[in-house]
């Protein structure tokens, strides 16, 4: 499958995970599949995964709490590469409001 610290295209992970090849957090058979995350919108990646406001974006981040599978987590390091941060990674949900001060 993925190897931890090997880089991936987008079409990379798309090939192994489906979903969609340009959301962030891709939903394939109604579960998040990967998360594909961009430093300068997820500062604190891997270990805080961010929602932007848009409907679809907020849809898959709730779908992705709500999960008990593990994802791969992947970190853009260029344009079209992604880091493999972690081989799989379980999500554990805090209300934002308890940690908006972490966030700084």
């Amino acid at each position: 499958m993925f190897e931890t610290g090997k880089e991936y295209s987008r079409e990379d992970v798309h090939q192994v995970t489906g979903g969609s090849k340009h959301a962030f957090l891709p939903v394939k058979g109604g579960k998040v599949v990967a998360a594909r995350l961009r430093p300068d919108l997820n500062p604190h990646a891997p270990e805080v995964i961010l929602c932007d406001g848009s409907a679809s974006s907020r849809a898959a981040g709730r779908t992705l709490a709500r999960q008990i599978e593990a994802v791969p987590v992947f970190v853009r390091t260029s344009s079209d590469r992604f880091g493999m941060w972690a081989s799989m990674l379980r999500i554990v949900v805090l209300r934002l409001r308890r940690f908006r001060g972490l966030l700084g």
